[in-house]
């Protein structure tokens, strides 16, 4: 019995990506031992699937790259906000002072971490782990044969 990811073999992805000639492909290994931790939720896993063709196929990698960013990031700085509006609520309440929304949220500063994340972030380390020298970030020896 073969393990699969949607109506691709797993072994099928690890080729895709380990077998990949750059760095940037062999760094994403991790990605179908991931798929394997999500799996079961709806259709999730096949969504998974694509999302690792789209990164494995040269013409969308770059995109697809640029997209997760974006929605990533600027998903982070909107929880960023509202955990910082929800820790100055809970010491304005302490001082007796007056609470602020706690549901307003900058939506031009999630747009600039968003557009930072699509712009600039995803493409400089796309470009970066595609020329990077083989080697340079060496994985330490856990286990080692003493002397």
């Amino acid at each position: 019995m073969t393990a699969s990811l949607g109506s691709v073999p797993l072994h099928d992805l690890a080729g895709m990506v380990s077998g990949a000639e750059t760095t940037a492909h062999a760094a994403a290994a991790w990605m179908p031992t991931l798929a394997l931790s999500i799996r079961g939720g709806g259709g999730l896993d096949g969504a998974w699937a694509q999302y690792l063709r789209l990164l494995a196929a040269p013409d969308t990698a770059l995109f697809t790259k640029a997209v997760s960013a974006a929605v990533i990031i600027g998903a982070g700085d909107a929880s960023a906000q509202v955990l910082e509006s929800a820790l100055a609520n809970r010491a304005a309440e302490a001082a007796g002072e007056a609470k602020e929304d706690a549901t307003a949220l900058d939506w031009a500063r999630v747009g600039r971490w968003a557009a930072f994340g699509l712009l600039l972030q995803a493409p400089w380390n796309h470009f970066f782990y595609q020329v990077e020298p083989p080697g340079l970030y060496k994985k330490p020896q856990t286990f080692q044969r003493r002397p």
